[in-house]
């Protein structure tokens, strides 16, 4: 139990260094692992109508190497508790995970007020699975920080963890919400760092 709790406490210190470390680089393209840079005002409008997502469904690996990959979904306007899942792909095995996810600022993530005043609710998958974990929201940086690790390397592929949003009830047709993310942090318990690519996603209103 004691040690379960200074778990707990190491990774919310994890996240919180996170969204610390980003604030100083955040104007700096070049500290992006992939993704696009993403502004308080970024969302735009396509005219290309989509169906929507099947969320119950992973999409293929078509991806060499070791890669995270931000979810590419359609919904509805006024969709509330949207699932925006970030995957991992061809995972070489990793005990320590450091994680940064921008999101459009006109999103509202949902909170775990149980877990600390900053804390996200998410529901960790497979690509993640049985770790201790953080996960602190910076509303002033549209980021996400999240910080994990666990006792024994996870070398499975598919979610890493979920988080939610609502959309706008008013947002227009086509209107596309972006997402980029930044591997911090992605090494074996007993190793070091794997390179890891990124791939950014976005939410598109149907």
């Amino acid at each position: 139990m004691y040690f379960s709790h200074i778990k707990r406490i190491t990774a919310g210190m994890l996240s919180a260094l996170c969204l610390l470390s980003f604030s100083a680089c955040r104007n700096d393209s070049s500290n992006h692992t992939g993704g696009s840079s993403i502004s308080d005002s970024s969302s735009t409008v396509s005219t290309d109508q989509k169906p929507l997502t099947d969320l119950t469904v992973i999409p293929p690996n078509t991806y060499d190497g070791a890669t995270v990959v931000c979810d590419d979904i359609v919904v509805a306007a006024g969709t509330t508790k949207v699932p925006y899942r970030v995957m991992l792909y061809n995972n070489p095995g990793y005990g320590f995970v450091g994680l940064r996810v921008l999101y459009d600022g006109t999103l509202q993530p949902y909170m775990d007020a149980e877990r600390g005043e900053d804390e996200m609710e998410i529901l960790t998958g497979d690509g993640m699975g049985g770790f201790m974990f953080s996960c602190m929201n910076s509303a002033e940086q549209n980021m996400i920080g999240l910080a994990a690790f666990g006792s024994v390397d996870c070398k499975s592929d598919g979610v890493m963890f979920t988080c939610y949003f609502d959309i706008p009830a008013d947002a227009a047709s086509g209107t596309v919400y972006d997402f980029s993310a930044e591997v911090v942090d992605f090494r074996p318990l007993e190793g070091e760092n794997h390179q890891v690519a990124v791939v950014g996603g976005k939410i598109t209103v149907q």
